[in-house]
């Protein structure tokens, strides 16, 4: 009889290696209609399966067999978009995750798209896979975009990324389209913030404005509120009579007023340590 030890030997990887050789022919067989028995659709493609692996790998696809379902062997993907089906593409990253053959991300979009399906469908660790993506693809121009997917989804680590670079990099990003998009609240927050990366506390003032004109007639209720966190003792006394005291709408803003001679008192008595707004960001 055999020892213990030449037993052993003789198969080295019969646990990841074995398993690795198994889903790569189920994704054979897969990609080739091999012994498929259902189909799923989505987008208006059509992808046959294996039952057993899908409900191996997703909550959702088990619960939903376990049920008897589907009575004809086609079922449509739920989503998470406005049509409330998932689209193709995205369901093509999430059936080859679960069928092992690794994640193939292109764009922010389809990250967001797949992160989406994959916690719809129940697919564990897919979503580590594209918070990292995610993360490797923050940008300043794209910052504000991907805080609301980390907000959407729970993302800890990117969430705290992207306020980092929204902090950093704060004059680039005031200048894309995303920022004009934001809520009253959120551009309030974002100036308000004592470590906003500015080298001159002209960017913030110009992006308060940017934001307020961007749709006047509704934002300009809002000036009062956002000038309160723009340090304007800080701004260059030639920039605040041009720029801050002559503008149009702040001149209409009767509520603005004192807080521009606050700043007028700052130019001409000093800046007082006392007064929030004349100290510097950290």
């Amino acid at each position: 009889m055999p020892e213990e030890s030449e037993q052993a030997s003789e198969t080295p990887c019969a646990g990841s290696c074995h398993a690795q050789r198994v889903l790569q022919t189920l994704n054979a067989y897969r990609r080739s209609g091999t012994l498929t028995d259902v189909v799923l659709r989505a987008g208006g493609c059509d992808f046959p399966c294996h039952r057993a692996a899908l409900s191996a790998g997703s909550a959702y696809f088990r619960s939903l067999f376990r049920a008897g379902e589907p009575q004809q062997g086609l079922t449509v993907v739920p989503g998470v978009g406005p049509a409330g089906t998932a689209t193709a593409a995205a369901l093509a990253v999430v059936l080859d995750y679960m069928y092992g053959a690794g994640v193939r991300l292109r764009t922010e979009e389809e990250a967001a798209a797949v992160l989406a399906l994959a916690e719809r469908l129940g697919v564990a660790g897919l979503r580590e896979a594209c918070a990292r993506f995610l993360e490797g693809r923050l940008r300043a121009a794209n910052s504000l975009a991907l805080r609301r997917v980390a907000a959407a989804f729970s993302l800890a680590s990117l969430a705290e990324r992207c306020g980092r670079v929204l902090r950093q990099a704060f004059t680039e990003v005031a200048r894309h389209a995303d920022f004009l998009e934001l809520a009253p609240d959120e551009v309030a927050a974002l100036l308000a913030d004592p470590a906003l990366g500015v080298v001159h506390e002209e960017a913030v003032f110009e992006a308060a404005m940017r934001w307020v004109r961007h749709d006047a007639p509704a934002r300009r209720g809002q000036l009062r509120r956002l000038l309160e966190h723009v340090r304007l003792p800080l701004l260059a006394p030639a920039y605040f009579l041009e720029k801050v005291e002559a503008d149009d709408l702040l001149q209409a803003c009767g509520e603005c007023r004192p807080l521009l001679l606050e700043a007028r008192a700052c130019f001409i008595l000093g800046r007082e340590a006392s007064v929030l707004r004349a100290r510097p960001r950290r």
